[in-house]
């Protein structure tokens, strides 16, 4: 019963860390929403139709169209869609050229939907502080489903990494008292999931995570 509840209360957690970054996003897009409306209408008033004409080329419509949450819509689980987009708008706010591809509808997991978004979760938090400080400031996302779910996380960084070292307690590239995220990481795939495998690499300057989870 205890580790029911304790089950219980970590999947709470995480949805309601999901939720609060959801209303964040959507009480901001409101904010933005009204001051472009009173923009509009500003230029409207002064029947100024060629600089509204402009503002909308350059600011609404490059912004759309680059908007990686669009491509979000083939994720069919609402859990990992929100995460997803809560930690974009964090990437957003830090300025990391951030790139996602999901190149075919992912709604098979193999995988308890709470432990995927934690590890996910941890390797993207990983992914965003390496490259917030960084020079090229990159994280590439991928996530394709075929005869299993692969979501690869890759991120520009510079400094050292020890391969060999990464997944032990209180290992980190941050200071004292890190080192814990991937170290549980570790811990949610050996204790529950044998058909669960992160391997980690590095390329050039570029440090790769690839989850790959098969079916049971």
């Amino acid at each position: 019963m205890l580790k029911l509840k304790q089950q219980e209360f970590i999947q709470l957690k995480t949805y309601t860390s999901i939720i609060e970054n959801l209303v964040d996003d959507v009480t901001k897009f409101k904010h933005d929403y009204n001051n472009i409306i009173f923009m509009m209408k500003g230029y409207l008033d002064d029947n100024n139709i060629e600089e509204l004409k402009r503002y909308f080329n350059k600011n609404l419509i490059s912004e759309y169209e680059n908007n990686e949450i669009i491509k979000l819509k083939k994720i069919k689980d609402a859990g990992l869609k929100g995460l997803l987009t809560s930690k974009i708008v964090k990437y957003n706010a830090d300025n990391i050229n951030l790139s996602i591809e999901v190149l075919e509808t992912i709604d098979t997991f193999h995988i308890d939907i709470i432990d995927l978004c934690r590890i996910v979760g941890i390797l993207m938090d990983n992914a965003h502080e390496a490259a917030k400080d960084s020079k090229d400031k990159f994280v590439s996302i991928v996530l394709i489903q075929d005869e299993c779910l692969n979501i690869t996380i890759a991120n520009s960084y510079t400094k050292s990494i020890n391969i060999s070292s990464i997944y032990k307690k209180g290992y980190s590239t941050k200071g004292k008292n890190r080192g814990i995220g991937l170290n549980n990481v570790k811990g949610i795939i050996d204790k529950r999931y044998p058909n669960v495998l992160l391997k980690t690499s590095v390329e050039k300057d570029i440090f790769i995570q690839d989850l790959y989870i098969k079916a049971r």
